[in-house]
């Protein structure tokens, strides 16, 4: 990207041509691992800009009203403190490691009926658990008791898709943000092999790695990047599956100040902001859906990387400036030549075009 225009997009396949291999193209879709953070922050500061009674430091259980499986109250009374805002910065004080131990506990179980364990399942489940400390807890160098947010972001994604007054968050995010920025190449993932949509990358393992499968009823043992995980369920915090000119695009937003599809030049502001004052605060990583970010606006530098078993993707970036972002299947080869892609497009000279047409988008910018 250069400021809001898509200069570049390319696909690449070291395999044997189609028919044996699907060909990778600009539009073929992969999944963003978490990554998928980027897609929820940007959806939750959308619902909060279309709807004036909302804000940030709105309390998240006056939106969901979670209780425990038995419909109990939460278990830990300080479950009713956390806002938006704590969601967004990795600091609600929920044990961040829920999503992942809750899937793994449902694959140990040996009954019939209980996978796919489904997203009001595992919100009853989280609401059961003891929180690890105070939402917004400062540590005593000053800095924000930050814990990278994986259950977080889950319960931002039902938060925005309950103010979208959407069934889930696949169809919030199409609403609030798909929609509008003419993204037509974003969905959940699909977990299992079977499900797999010839539009998206295969994913491979150097070596044959199997699990008992957390997706199908009958417990079946399957590869690792099929079925070890439940992406559908895990959705705004890993589970988004897109293609990287859609991926572009949500990052070329960034930097649109005027006829923004989706924000105006405050709220832009406001969000960009924010993420450079929590990355200053915090003690980890993840804020308003970066790892990072620095600078001040309009210049705020970002980046945000996610993997999965077998795929990869990435963005690094200034806003109002330039982006460059990969996505890829498959894992590391020992010996593979690194290539420095920051370097190598601040080199070339890109001209005045702009690509997103040629995808199917019109240019950003436009009032």
């Amino acid at each position: 990207l250069e400021g809001t225009r898509l200069v570049y997009a390319k696909g690449y396949t070291f395999a044997e041509p189609e028919p044996v291999y699907r060909d990778i193209a600009p539009t073929t879709l992969f999944r963003m691992g978490s990554v998928s953070k980027t897609f929820c922050a940007i959806a939750a500061w959308k619902a909060l800009a279309d709807d004036p009674n909302v804000t940030r430091a709105s309390k998240m259980q006056a939106i969901l009203n979670l209780t425990q499986p038995d419909s109990s109250p939460p278990a830990d009374p300080r479950f009713a403190e956390i806002t938006i805002r704590h969601l967004l910065e990795s600091n609600s004080g929920i044990d961040q490691g829920i999503l992942r131990s809750i899937v793994d506990a449902v694959r140990k179980t040996n009954a019939p009926g209980t996978q796919p364990i489904s997203a009001p399942t595992m919100a009853a489940r989280i609401a059961a658990k003891d929180m690890d400390g105070e939402p917004g807890a400062l540590l005593a160098n000053g800095k924000r008791a930050t814990s990278y947010g994986r259950t977080d972001y889950f319960l931002l994604g039902l938060v925005a898709a309950k103010l979208a007054s959407a069934p889930d968050f696949e169809a919030g995010l199409k609403k609030l943000v798909l929609d509008s920025l003419e993204m037509s190449r974003t969905r959940l993932s699909r977990t299992r092999i079977e499900d797999q949509p010839a539009d998206e990358a295969r994913y491979h393992l150097p070596a044959i790695t199997t699990n008992k499968s957390v997706v199908h009823d009958d417990r079946r043992l399957i590869p690792q990047q099929y079925g070890d995980d439940n992406l559908e369920l895990f959705s705004s915090a890993g589970g988004v599956s897109a293609a990287i000119v859609d991926l572009a695009r949500l990052c070329a937003m960034l930097s649109c100040a005027d006829g923004n599809p989706l924000f105006s030049e405050a709220i832009l502001s406001d969000m960009l902001s924010d993420a450079v004052a929590a990355t200053a605060m915090g003690s980890d990583h993840g804020y308003h859906g970066f790892d990072a970010a620095k600078g001040t606006y309009p210049a705020v530098t970002c980046k945000k990387g996610g993997s999965l078993p077998g795929a990869k993707a990435s963005f690094y970036g200034k806003t109002g400036a330039r982006f460059v972002m990969i996505a890829r299947n498959g894992e590391s080869v020992d010996g593979a030549a690194s290539v420095d892609l920051w370097t190598l497009a601040a080199s070339v000279d890109w001209g005045d075009g702009d690509l997103f047409p040629y995808f199917g988008m019109t240019p950003l910018g436009i009032a």
